[in-house]
């Protein structure tokens, strides 16, 4: 809420970079690197939330962090003149979101620097629209609230992702150990092992 009174109102929206608790999960992070065990938030989908009771995290050999945004690194400030869609076009229209967004990637590269970088990558930003609004139905069925986001919903949410998801499809190709990439129905590919060409 804070962020989107003094930043822009756009940042009422949880998820895209500097909307993280990224000093929490650097702590947790090195916690289990150095071999101690480390007190996790957990977040509920459903909920659109962190629950009250965090879970406990021993460490273990190999440790897998996930996210829509790692190993991301910031657009130039010439990628962020246009819009990228509709979306951006009438509700940045003077591109103050998307700078203050792209600006913030940078604090996430600390805790993104890995042994192996695979990315996962989606044949197009349509297909994560129709991944999402499979997963939302999923949610429905699990969750005792069965609060979820309708098509609209899951749409305009996904559109606060859409130029960060566009650029990593750009540009982790390059610099990513190891790319899985799904067809339109979420099925494996390829694997694209880069390591294997060095």
């Amino acid at each position: 809420m804070e962020l989107a009174r003094s930043i822009h109102p756009l940042l009422i929206t949880r998820g895209p970079p500097g909307t993280h608790d990224v000093k929490k999960l650097s702590q947790v992070i090195e916690s289990l690197r150095s071999g101690f065990p480390a007190r996790s938030p957990v977040f509920d989908k459903v909920l659109d939330d962190r629950v009250k009771q965090d879970r406990l995290i021993e460490p273990a050999p190999v440790l897998v962090c996930e996210g829509w945004f790692l190993g991301a690194v910031p657009q130039s400030i010439y990628a962020l003149d246009q819009p990228v869609n509709e979306f951006e076009r009438i509700k940045d229209k003077d591109g103050i979101w998307r700078s203050w967004v792209n600006d913030q990637i940078v604090l996430y590269k600390e805790i993104f620097f890995s042994d192996v970088l695979i990315f996962l990558r989606a044949p197009s930003f349509g297909a994560s629209i129709t991944w999402r609004r499979a997963q939302e139905a999923e949610n429905e069925e699990v969750s005792e609230t069965k609060r979820r986001r309708n098509s609209f919903d899951v749409e305009e949410f996904l559109k606060h992702f859409e130029r960060l998801m566009l650029w990593i499809n750009e540009d982790l190709p390059t610099r990513s150990q190891i790319q899985i990439i799904f067809d339109e129905n979420h099925n494996i590919e390829k694997i694209i092992d880069a390591s294997r060409n060095e």
